[in-house]
């Protein structure tokens, strides 16, 4: 006989999904239990755009922004893209990322650049702030038991079990899910875009170049052919090339030949450790489901998207602040069908970043081939490396010939480079193609803009997000800040009106009038715990 643990809501998974998950629940007062089968949060770095809405969600839930705003290693720094040879070879192009903020922003919050491993960190600091939840690293979910989605089998450290029966279940366990496994829930979209070879390092990126406070360098000297990713300028960067398979495999990159890699990339002179190593799959997958009963994916295990467009961990949170104040709400008492719409609202939202990241993606072959490159020829050194004669040659004899290969290429970039006018022509015409890039790394649309469809939560015509507007004289307050998690606002003109009734699931209501808000006589907007709007007057 197992020990049972009784609790309204299981989350499962301490990434920034279910650790987010945790903090709003406890705001709620909602008793919980989080177990995650790490003993810590991850070290590797991750994901590291968090944007404006995420911020947005983590203010509201009284988070503490400062030092959430300090794990950002790059300050006050504006952040850039550049396209480049090497580290420290000519600029081809650059893209400045426009973060500031002033009474035109769409949000008072800006995007930062935090590793994840940073953020996971500081989120459990978050999470634990209350002892409404019971967090529980190093426990891993099994599976259920007897096939009962109310009640999960959880393996402590000490590798005994028990039991965890739980009203609602939160699957934020990551791309591989075991939940969404055992539910039988597939996913649409294709499981592997690409490939890809990672190297997280200690280096100082001031001492190799003047990019140190770049987001993201291109290095495209066919040596390196892969990005840079500046997590902190003074000690962290993570170096990403494509694995071409079935070309080629992690087995051909050892940590000598990484070693010699990094080496060359970085100069000799330039002191690093590699910290990891590893490979990943990009993929461009949703579930086609997102409930199953009394269990929900949210985060990774009912979505993953390419990094192109920092869309993913994002909408991990967005998808746990759709649903908590739901649970809240059901557990008051609302139908079964106010669940029903996490599924109906967040699927389309996803889909539409998933699709959008993936288009990211194969638009940066756009500048590849302004510079006079064919992104189609990337992978042919590793497909001449792979042949069984070419394979047994000597190391010598095998490197030759890949610079035979490649001085092509190396000729094109050299040539981008030079002051000369034919170089200042090309390197227009690859400005002009990585401008157009632009859409990639600044998405407000699918970012702030996203409209939920109308539904048993949303009346026809409504779904937004309420724009942020400045609060008061101070353009670093918004009027988003004045709504609350645990219950509705009715905003109104001059005066409340005590005549409006709504449907608002047993939640609270609160009124909200302020001449600020520019709503005329006998306007009003409800806005629901999450900030989009419910419901509006037709005069608006």
């Amino acid at each position: 006989m197992h020990d049972t643990i009784d609790t309204p809501v299981l989350i499962v998974g301490g990434g920034p999904t279910g650790l987010t998950a945790s903090r709003l629940l406890s705001n709620l007062r909602i008793p919980h239990v989080l177990v995650e089968r790490r003993n810590e949060p991850q070290k590797a770095p991750a994901a590291h755009v968090i944007n404006r809405r995420t911020m947005e969600i983590f203010r509201q839930a009284g988070m503490d922004m400062d030092a959430i705003y300090a794990l950002d290693r790059h300050g006050d720094h504006p952040l850039a893209i550049r396209w480049k040879a090497s580290l420290n070879s000519p600029t081809l192009a650059t893209l400045v990322l426009d973060s500031t903020t002033d009474s035109n922003s769409p949000s008072r919050e800006s995007t930062a650049n935090i590793s994840q491993s940073l953020l996971e960190t500081q989120l459990l600091v978050e999470a634990r702030r209350s002892s409404v939840g019971e967090l529980q690293f190093g426990h891993e979910w099994v599976g259920f038991v007897d096939g009962d989605k109310a009640r999960n089998l959880i393996r402590s450290p000490d590798g005994t079990t028990y039991v965890v029966k739980s009203a609602y279940t939160l699957a934020a366990d990551g791309a591989g899910s075991p939940i969404r496994q055992a539910l039988g829930v597939t996913k649409t979209g294709p499981q592997n875009v690409a490939t890809f070879l990672s190297l997280s390092c200690a280096v100082d990126r001031s001492i190799v170049d003047d990019t140190a406070h770049e987001l993201l360098t291109w290095c495209l000297d066919p040596k390196f052919s892969g990005v840079v990713i500046t997590h902190d300028p003074a000690s962290l960067s993570v170096v990403m090339r494509q694995i071409h398979e079935p070309h080629e495999s992690l087995n051909d990159y050892s940590e000598a030949t990484c070693q010699a890699l990094l080496t060359d990339l970085f100069g000799k002179d330039t002191p690093f450790t590699l910290l990891n190593r590893s490979a990943w799959q990009m993929t461009a997958q949703v579930a086609d489901r997102f409930r199953n009963e009394n269990v929900f994916l949210v985060g990774d295990a009912a979505h993953r998207f390419p990094p192109t467009g920092g869309l993913g961990l994002n909408s991990g949170v967005a998808d746990v602040h759709n649903l908590i104040w739901k649970i809240r709400a059901h557990l008051k008492g609302a139908p079964d069908d106010l669940l029903d719409t996490y599924e109906a609202e967040r699927m389309p939202v996803v889909q539409r970043n998933c699709d959008a990241s993936l288009k990211n993606f194969l638009r940066m072959d756009e500048v590849i081939a302004a510079i006079g490159l064919d992104s189609e020829k990337a992978s042919l050194p590793a497909r001449i490396l792979a042949a069984p004669i070419i394979r047994h040659l000597p190391q010598s004899l095998r490197t030759r010939l890949i610079d035979l290969l490649t001085a092509p290429a190396r000729a094109v970039l050299k040539e981008a480079g030079e002051q000369t006018d034919t170089g200042e022509r090309k390197r227009r015409t690859i400005q002009q193609a990585a401008d157009r890039q632009m859409p990639h790394f600044d998405m407000p649309e699918l970012e702030l803009g996203y409209t939920y469809p109308s539904g048993v939560a949303i009346a026809a015509g409504a779904g937004q997000r309420y724009p942020h507007t400045c609060a008061g004289t101070h353009v670093q307050t918004s009027i988003l800040e004045r709504f609350s998690y645990d219950g509705y606002t009715l905003l109104t003109g001059a005066a409340p009106d005590t005549s409006l009734s709504f449907e608002t699931f047993g939640l609270s209501i609160e009124q909200l009038a302020d001449p600020a808000l520019g709503l005329n006589a006998g306007d009003w907007v409800l806005v629901r715990p999450d900030g989009h709007i419910a419901d509006q007057s037709a005069r608006r």
